[in-house]
């Protein structure tokens, strides 16, 4: 089982991965996956970029706080950037 009982699985993904491949073997059956260019169709993320992106950023800081219920949608992709942004820049 990928995703047991207890705690609501998240993954996010880039569809630019070069060391998770195929990139969409970080799909997990019961998780909510946010595959990152489905919410900003131009981000291009390579695998080492997770943890400096904007993006990713936002989405793992949402995940721990109020919750990521539905991976988000492209309009909310700037306003996640800049959360993003203002975190790494803390």
């Amino acid at each position: 089982d990928e995703t047991p009982p207890g705690p609501q699985f998240v993954s996010i993904w880039t569809e630019d991965d070069r060391v998770v491949t195929p990139p969409d073997s970080a799909v997990l059956d019961g998780a909510i996956n946010v595959r990152l260019q489905d919410v900003c169709a131009d981000a291009f993320v390579e695998h080492g970029d997770l943890v400096r992106y904007p993006l990713p950023v936002a989405l793992v800081l949402r995940s721990l706080g109020e919750g990521l219920e539905a991976p988000p949608d492209p309009d909310e992709c700037e306003t996640l950037r800049e959360r993003g942004e203002a975190a790494l820049s803390s």
